[in-house]
């Protein structure tokens, strides 16, 4: 095969464009339409056999359409078969007067623009692929020329007047052209290479030789057969353009591609790609317990991880893994499935991936347990039954010793030029060792509160946050937070803070500088998924998660699926609150 070159054009090629997605190139005796498959209104039509016989303008009259030409060498006269395959208006041509020859053939379906090598493939069902109409010899492939030899056919190294189609390398871009003049292959390449140029349109991938000789024309609906001879062909190729909104019916929209890997306590795990925009990141839905629907808890995440073991399989794009977290009130042992959808970056089909049943055994919990008061706490904390609580029998909660009630509120302060942040904690303070542990309790770091470094120095330390969020739940209403033992504290102790001393401490709110934040990044907010919907609710408060709503089941949104913000803003109230922490007394607690 050989580089494409184009002619040099002695007179410059005149382009217009008569339909909207549609241009067409003028030049001398030949003539190419280019047409966008993508743009609103575009879509593509063969000849059912019933509609065989005639001319391009004739059958474009029969059909709607507004370009044509002719397509298949056919038994001339006689107009009975043709030398390929032949499908048309999703019916397929008679067996045994199509396909005597194992010749390429295009095939066009909804979001399908393809080239099949030979007709010894046999198309998919009408369903997918609802017009058909066979090309012969191959003239450019992977963007190459075949010439100068091509496949030896004397057809194409000598010269005749000329039919050809081609596609653009994304399949989106569809080229028919037509000559008057003379050409053998090489002087059609040239030719298609030159207009498609002109056209500025994307390069021709593959391109193939049609009937030609007195079969040869095209014909655009207000200008008539601008490359004409006058004979009924068998088969022809359309294309309608008649505008609108949606997009192009066979705009080549491949559904995204991808698998589940797994689906354990870690969460559920896989890759997912848009071969359309193959660099892009895929927006994966996940749902749980069923597939997608209104009502089904789910969450939203992209496929953007890097992963080494795609880059070979997806040709150097590696940024397609992807994963979502595990439901921990699953974490019991018992099989449940979820249901994985990759969205088209487009707009276009929704992909299912395999189903996966997830299983998730976890130790019993350690440590103490701490009453989560109230609902108001429970969305401070932003917790979900779904999401965030586990499932533990009573008997292992009865055993677990209690210590003092969870905050009812997460406050977290950092004294002026130091990088620790600390979370309040029944008047001690508890440092939170990394944005990871931060993200774990959903805490929003950008609501930490300023004070002096004298300030934070009053308040006694206690052990750090715990790594781990264990949020825990037996068959009654209480639910947990399971932590290490607070220290136990003098009695009438208090914080070594009062009203007085904070009294000017809101000035300091916004001047605290952020620069030397270490290992915790201030600016991180919450974690990235995003809930599609609620899930189960706790018998005390209302989950917090969005609703999926009605159709279409698979929002783009993002408004749909946002979750809701933090209720626990450094404004005047989480001043207030932390008035309230720091005047209380630390209680004393029986061993």
């Amino acid at each position: 095969m050989t580089p494409l070159v184009a002619l040099t054009a002695a007179v410059l090629a005149a382009v217009t464009s008569p339909f909207p997605g549609v241009k067409l190139v003028r030049q001398g005796s030949s003539a190419m339409v280019v047409a966008n498959l993508c743009a609103p209104g575009v879509s593509v039509r063969t000849t059912a056999y019933a509609e065989r016989r005639g001319t391009p303008q004739t059958w474009a009259g029969r059909v709607g359409a507004q370009v044509a030409i002719n397509g298949d060498f056919f038994d001339f006269p006689g107009w009975t078969w043709v030398i390929g395959r032949a499908r048309g208006a999703g019916q397929d041509w008679p067996a045994g007067l199509q396909n005597r020859e194992p010749r390429p053939y295009w095939e066009f379906g909804p979001h399908l623009a393809q080239f099949v090598p030979t007709g010894a493939i046999a198309p998919p069902s009408t369903a997918i692929a609802s017009q058909i109409v066979a090309g012969h010899n191959t003239l450019i492939l992977d963007g190459r020329s075949r010439g100068p030899a091509f496949d030896g056919d004397g057809v194409i190294l000598t010269a005749h007047r000329r039919t050809a189609v081609g596609l653009s390398k994304d399949r989106r871009t569809l080229f028919l052209y037509a000559t008057d003049r003379s050409l053998d292959g090489n002087g059609v390449v040239a030719e298609l290479v030159a207009m498609q140029r002109e056209a500025g349109a994307p390069a021709i991938d593959v391109a193939t030789n049609m009937d030609g000789g007195g079969s040869s024309q095209l014909y655009v609906q207000g200008l008539g057969q601008i490359v004409t001879s006058g004979r009924e062909v068998n088969n022809h190729l359309g294309i309608l353009a008649r505008g609108g909104t949606a997009v192009g019916g066979m705009c080549n929209q491949v559904p995204p591609r991808g698998a589940v890997d797994s689906a354990t306590c870690t969460g559920v795990t896989g890759w997912a790609q848009d071969t359309n925009t193959s660099d892009a990141p895929v927006q994966v839905h996940v749902y749980y317990g069923a597939a997608a629907g209104a009502g089904v808890p789910g969450k939203s995440v992209p496929a953007n991880i890097r992963r080494a073991d795609l880059c070979t399989p997806l040709a150097g794009s590696c940024n397609h893994g992807f994963t979502a977290p595990a439901p921990e009130s699953w974490f019991d042992g018992k099989p449940r499935p979820v249901h994985t959808y990759a969205l088209d970056t487009e707009g276009g089909p929704t992909k299912e991936l395999p189903l996966k049943n997830l299983t998730c055994t976890v130790p019993n919990p350690t440590g103490v347990k701490r009453h989560i008061v109230s609902g108001a706490s429970l969305t401070a904390w932003k917790l979900s039954a779904f999401w965030n609580v586990r499932p533990v029998t009573d008997a292992v909660l009865a055993a677990l010793p209690e210590d003092l009630a969870w905050p009812t509120t997460p406050v977290m302060v950092r004294a002026t030029g130091d990088t620790k942040v600390y979370l309040l904690d029944s008047g001690f303070k508890r440092h939170v060792q990394s944005s990871a542990i931060a993200a774990a309790w959903s805490l929003d770091l950008t609501t930490v509160q300023g004070r002096t470094a004298a300030q934070v120095a009053a308040i006694p330390t206690g052990p750090p946050l715990p790594a781990k969020r264990v949020i825990v739940k037996g068959t009654g209403p209480a639910v947990y937070a399971m932590d290490v033992a607070l220290p136990v504290a003098d009695a009438g102790v208090d914080a070594g803070l009062t009203d007085g001393g904070l009294a000017d401490a809101g000035a300091e709110d916004a001047g605290v500088d952020d620069a030397d934040a270490g290992e915790l990044d201030l600016d991180a907010g919450l974690p990235p998924e995003e809930d599609l919907d609620g899930g189960e609710q706790l018998p005390i408060a209302p989950d917090d998660d969005a609703d999926a709503g009605t159709e279409p089941i698979f929002p783009t949104d993002p408004a749909q699926l946002s979750e809701p913000g933090c209720g626990c803003g450094a404004g005047s109230g989480g001043v207030a609150v932390l008035f309230a922490l720091l005047g209380l007394s630390r209680r004393r607690r029986a061993r």
